[in-house]
This record gives C-alpha cells, structure tokens and sequence, in this order.
C-alpha cells in the first residue's frame, strides 16, 4: 500500500533523530528547557531543517541567547480533563468568525471575522470590557492592519504586544505578516511579511509559544488544500529562522489551528483524521511529558467535551489550561462559525 505524504514525514522525522540526534537548548540555566523537534529536510523548495547536533556541526551545538524569561509550570488543570459544553463568548461579532485570542485577564479580545460566503470580507476586529462579569463593547477594526483584502487566523503573543495573521494582500495564496506594539493599549505598527512563511502552502498562524520565541502553524507543505500539517518556526524578533515538522501529531487529512499550551508540552489542534468520508475538523490535544530531545507528543486524543456535529478549532489557550478559546459553525455544513468559550475546573 502506498504510503500517504504524513506518514513519510513521521517515518523520516524518527529516522532523522535516529542518525543524527538532536539539540537541547536551555533558555535560562536551571529555569526552564525547551525542545525542537526534528523535522523532514527537502520538502519542496522551502527546507524543513532539523536541529543541528554537536556531532554534526563540529561538536559545536547552535543555540539562540539566553532568555531572562521563564514559562510559566503546568497549570492546574490537566490536559486530559473534560471541558463543560462551550458558551457563546458576549460579543458582538461577523457572521462568521476565523482565529481569536482573548488576553490573560480576560478584558481584551481580538479576531478575525467577515462573510464566509466573501473571503476578502475577512478583518481583524479589537473589543474591550471593563470586567469578565461584563460584555465585551462594540468591536472596532484594526484600521491600520487591515486592507480591503483578507485578514484572518489571527493569534498574539502572551503579553499581546505581537500580533500574527494571514493575508492574501501580496497574492493569490495566504501568507503570515506580523506587527508590533509597545503596550495593549498603543496602536499596533505597521505589518511586516514574515519570511519564510510566504508561498503557495497556504500559512496559518496558529499560536505563539509563552516566551515569544516560537510561531506555531499549518501549511500543506507536503500535500495540497485539506491535508496541511502543524509546523512551527524559530523567532528572534523580527528575524524568522528554521521550520520544524511537529511529526508526531499529523496525520492524513488535514490537521490544523495549533494551539500550545505555556510549558509546551500539550498542544490543541483541529484535525479531520479517521473522518475522511466527512471531513469535519474536530478539536484533539497532544501530549508529551518532558521538553526533552528524545520525548515526543503522545497519539493525539479528542479533546473530552468538545465534539460536535460541525467544525470546531482551537483559538487560544489560557495559562492555567482551564479556559479554551474555540470557533465552532453556528450548524453543521454552514460554513460560518461563532466564537465559543469552554472552560473546565481544577484537579
């Protein structure tokens, strides 16, 4: 039986560990270590790379400078815990609404959201409330981000100084711009494409790792439209530097909308496997138990709680693990998805 583009990228993924080992980096000594997973080198014209080693770089092992900031410990809620039924987040939004992410206090959200009917309706949307017991206010566009073009899946970073998002502004095919601000209440300045995450592979922000030093997306890469696969490229701030395979949780079909949690070792996802029949992209969740070279996501499972008979995905993920973001269709089939809020209580 031949085997599918996923599978050969598992396959290659192990096999490159295997021969050529891979980097631990330590961000602060004795704070916190962080991991890249090797990936398939040679994936078209743009290269996927795997992590120099000491053996193969003249034993001298790459690594960025140490950071003075630490993630935060695993929160209180466990990854494999239930969510409560999803509600309706208090906001007035588009009719269908594509990548969000709330900030940590809960009183700052921002979107994506238009018309699924009109892909260029597509803009980033900012809206504020004075506490979580209140509604969030009228939402406001980002004017100066905005283009009359498309602006979708749109993630920030922990601190919300960093904002991601795709947009078909330079052609036919989404690509990733950023843009940064000095505080959540300034005006974000003006976007820049981030390279290498411009082509025709379809890039889709997804998350950003707690220390800012990692952009989690989908691209089809491998295969074509609804059989991307999760990625994730190094940041030095404005710099964008290698691409890494997140090989041990794709799979065949389409897997998309990463979401990772603050000490990396879980990571939220939508994915249409073993639903090829009808491909409706439900929320799975991926485990790993140590940040360590050799420890890889655990067979991703269904997030308990969060089924449903039309396309969910996972926007943004709180610090404690407790509350998750989600956009998910108003009905099956429709095509126009709300903005949903599940939360769950601590062990």
């Amino acid at each position: 039986m031949p085997m599918g583009h996923a599978a050969k990228e598992r396959v290659v993924a192990l096999l490159l560990f295997a021969m050529r080992g891979g980097a631990l980096l330590c961000a602060a000594c004795g704070a916190r270590t962080s991991v890249d997973l090797p990936g398939e080198p040679g994936l078209g014209p743009e290269v996927v790379k795997p992590e120099p080693s000491a053996a193969g770089s003249g034993g001298q092992v790459s690594q960025p400078a140490p950071k003075p900031v630490t993630s935060k410990p695993a929160g209180p809620c466990g990854h494999y815990q239930p969510f409560a039924p999803p509600q309706s987040v208090p906001v007035a939004t588009p009719r269908d609404v594509d990548g969000a992410w709330l900030s940590e206090d809960g009183l700052e959200l921002i979107f994506a959201g238009g018309d699924a009917t009109a892909a260029s309706s597509f803009d980033l949307y900012s809206a504020r409330r004075p506490s979580v017991e209140r509604p969030f206010s009228e939402p406001e566009p980002i004017a100066n981000l905005n283009t009359p073009l498309a602006e979708r899946k749109v993630t920030l970073t922990h601190d919300g100084k960093s904002i991601f998002f795709a947009s078909d502004r330079g052609g036919a095919t989404l690509d990733v711009y950023f843009a940064d601000r000095p505080d959540d209440r300034s005006p974000f300045g003006e976007p820049r494409l981030a390279q290498p995450l411009s082509s025709q592979h379809g890039y889709a922000p997804g998350s950003v790792s707690f220390l800012g030093d990692k952009l989690f997306f989908s691209a089809n890469r491998v295969g074509g439209p609804n059989d991307e696969n999760l990625y994730y490229v190094k940041r030095n701030g404005p710099q964008f530097d290698e691409i890494f395979l997140l090989s041990g949780v794709d799979s065949n079909g389409s897997n998309v909308a990463p979401v990772i949690s603050p000490d990396e070792l879980t990571i939220y996802f939508a994915s249409t496997r073993g639903n090829f029949d009808h491909p409706v992209p439900q929320i799975y969740w991926g485990h790993r138990e140590s940040v360590d070279v050799t420890s890889f996501y655990d067979q991703p499972s269904p997030a308990v709680g969060l089924s449903s008979a039309g396309a969910s995905r996972p926007a943004w993920i709180s610090r404690d693990e407790c509350r998750l973001l989600l956009t998910r269709e108003t009905s099956a089939g429709s095509g126009q998805s709300q903005l949903m809020l599940a939360t769950r209580s601590p062990e």
